[in-house]
């Protein structure tokens, strides 16, 4: 079943028009997803792995969950609904904090992404155990601290998915504010 999403314009705002994910990253329209960084009192982020099949990241490590909107959806709604899609994973909505939104435009071969990325951060208590990942998205999910992040970023960036934004914002946030945020 082919998924809508709503249709923005170069701001961000809704145009009133859906269409199908297919045609709307044939032709490069903007829409709407939601990127999820969750991360734990160690100052560890949960990162997954992309399975090999997927169409954009394949076998890269991504952000701890994401997804775009559906139609008619909220940005929470949609973050709530990938949280329980990916990783099997429910929580009030509360937990959830919104960051920023970010305006991403990305252009590989065919497909043309151009999307506003809403960010959330979600503190947990849970284990890696405790994850239940969808094998048909993932293939792997970890946590890596902070330092172990940005060495990675550094010498091997191109096993993960860009997203100089956020990742810059979290590793700042991790080692200097999230105390005061959490209280």
């Amino acid at each position: 079943m082919e998924e809508y999403f709503d249709l923005l314009d170069e701001f961000g705002q809704k145009l009133g028009q859906r269409k199908e994910r297919s045609l709307v990253h044939k032709d490069g329209n903007f829409h709407r997803s939601v990127h999820i960084w969750i991360y734990n009192d160690k100052k560890e982020i949960l990162f997954q792995r992309r399975c090999a099949f997927k169409d954009l990241g394949s076998n890269r490590l991504d952000m701890s969950c994401g997804g775009h909107l559906n139609a008619g959806e909220t940005s929470i709604e949609a973050a709530l609904r990938e949280l329980k899609e990916e990783l099997n994973l429910t929580i009030d909505p509360k937990e959830l904090h919104y960051v920023m939104t970010v305006k991403r435009i990305f252009e590989k071969g065919q497909v043309k992404d151009r999307e506003f990325n809403d960010v959330y951060l979600l503190k947990t208590t849970k284990t890696l155990s405790e994850f239940k990942m969808q094998k048909e998205e993932l293939s792997e999910l970890m946590f890596l601290s902070v330092e172990q992040w940005e060495r990675l970023l550094k010498y091997q960036s191109k096993d993960f998915l860009p997203y100089p934004i956020e990742q810059n914002f979290l590793i700042y946030y991790l080692k200097t504010k999230e105390k005061s945020y959490a209280e």
